[in-house]
């Protein structure tokens, strides 16, 4: 499962840098103004399931630890 979400992490971390670069695009607010909007979305939306995968990492990372502990 920790893997599995490192590996979940870094597509959705890749995700977010791309969509930064285009959202840094002026251009893109001029020509496709409709496109900035779902772009914008999209990166919210990559944003909230790399938060919650975080959380889920955190939480297994310390059941993992608790269990070599004990």
């Amino acid at each position: 499962k920790i893997n599995d979400l490192d590996s979940l992490m870094q597509k959705l971390q890749k995700q977010i840098q791309v969509l930064d670069k285009e959202l840094e695009e002026p251009a893109l607010y001029e020509k496709s103004p409709d496109k900035a909007v779902s772009k914008a979305k999209d990166r919210a939306a990559a944003l909230a399931q790399l938060n919650e995968a975080e959380e889920q990492w955190l939480e297994f990372s310390a059941e993992y630890e608790d269990g070599m502990a004990g």
